[in-house]
This record gives structure tokens, sequence and C-alpha cells, in this order.
């Protein structure tokens, strides 16, 4: 939803002169949020030992801890006789690269916005209608928040799988 948010305020900021820089901002805070959001709704629903990591810690968070989980789940899969050790092996290769990422995109992310938020003299540059903030358009920020749902989404679909043999096993 915040994806929307930053929608208009990027079509604010091309329609705008002297608040142009303030608009582009906020969108590249909203497209952080947005996928930040995501991120932490996927890690709520996991329940990893009922962590919530910070902004900061979110990303690596999901490159060791939630990858850890989806192999151990997958392994009880596989014990269970749920998926085959191809299969097993495919799905985990395909959720580390997803974290992998989804870690980088909200690492990107997170640096970029806190140089729109707390980093003033950083200018957004404009060229018509691109606005770029420390060599990051608008429009490539624009894409996190379809970026990190697609990889969201591969890292459920690695759990389809798992949730009846991690019942089992517990």
């Amino acid at each position: 939803m915040l994806r929307v948010v930053g929608d208009r305020l990027s079509e604010w900021a091309q329609q705008e002169t002297k608040l142009a820089d303030f608009f582009a901002r906020s969108a590249f805070n909203r497209y952080y949020y947005d996928s930040f959001l995501q991120v932490r709704e996927l890690l709520r629903t996991l329940n990893i030992g009922g962590r919530k990591p910070s902004h900061s810690q979110a990303p690596r968070f999901l490159a060791d801890h939630v990858l850890k989980e989806v192999r151990k789940s997958l392994k009880k899969a596989r014990k269970s006789n749920l998926i085959d050790d191809a299969h097993k092996e495919e799905l985990e290769r395909n959720a580390s690269a997803a974290l992998v990422a989804l870690s980088q995109v909200l690492t990107q992310a997170r640096n970029l916005r806190v140089v729109a938020d707390y980093e003033p003299e950083v200018s957004v540059k404009r060229s018509e209608d691109i606005f770029t903030l420390n060599e990051t358009t608008l429009q490539s920020a624009g894409n996190w928040p379809r970026t990190t749902n697609k990889l969201v989404e591969v890292v459920w679909n690695c759990l389809l799988y798992t949730s009846d043999a991690a019942d089992e096993e517990d």
C-alpha cells in the first residue's frame, strides 16, 4: 500500500518545481517502508524465536536466521517424505537466492532512505522527469516493493511443503 503513496509522491515531484526535492525524498522513504513492512510481515508470520530485528538488522536476519529455519523445515519435509532430495535441494537454492536478494534490496533501500530522511545536504538531482538520489533513480526505487513481493513469494513457495512436516516433528 505504501508503494501507491510513493507513486503519488513521485507524480507530485514531477509536477512541482519548488517542492520536488521533498516529494521525491518522501517517495524514496515510502518505497523503502513498503518493502520493509513486507519483510516484517514475513518475519512475524514465521515467528523465529519471537524476535523482531531492527531496520538495520533485518537484512542480516534474513540471510542468517530465516534461511536456517527454511533449511530446518525442508529437512523435516524430506524426513517425512513430503519431498525428495532433488526437490529439497532445489527449494533450498531458491530460498537462499531469494533471501540473499531480499537482503540486498532491503540494505540498498534502507541506506537510501537514511540519506533521503537525514541528509538534506545530499541533493536529489533532477533531469527532466528523472529524480536521482545517490545514483539511484526514483523509478528504480519504485521497483523495490514489487521485487520484495516477488522474493517473499519465493520464500513462501519454498515453505509450502513444510508446514505438515513441521507440525509432525514438533
